[in-house]
């Protein structure tokens, strides 16, 4: 696996005594999984939590602590 975009990076291959290590899209190390297209995930991820966030500040732009109350007696 290789992490990040650069195009020129250099490739190296990598060697445990004579046996050459093979590229995997994931791995997982202490119970983490680490995939490729993490960074992807992540944006997506990040994209839902801030549509959320500004639902919420949509609702409660236009109430005060006043609004708020009589919202919540009246329940």
């Amino acid at each position: 696996m290789e992490l990040g975009k650069s195009k020129r990076r250099s490739v190296w291959k990598y060697l445990v005594g004579a046996e050459q290590i093979m590229k995997t899209k994931e791995e997982k190390d202490l119970g983490v999984i680490i995939q490729e297209n993490l960074c992807q995930k992540i944006s997506k991820i990040f994209g839902l939590s801030y549509k959320m966030l500004t639902n919420i500040r949509v609702a409660f732009q236009y109430m005060d602590k006043d609004k708020i109350k009589k919202k919540s007696l009246q329940a």
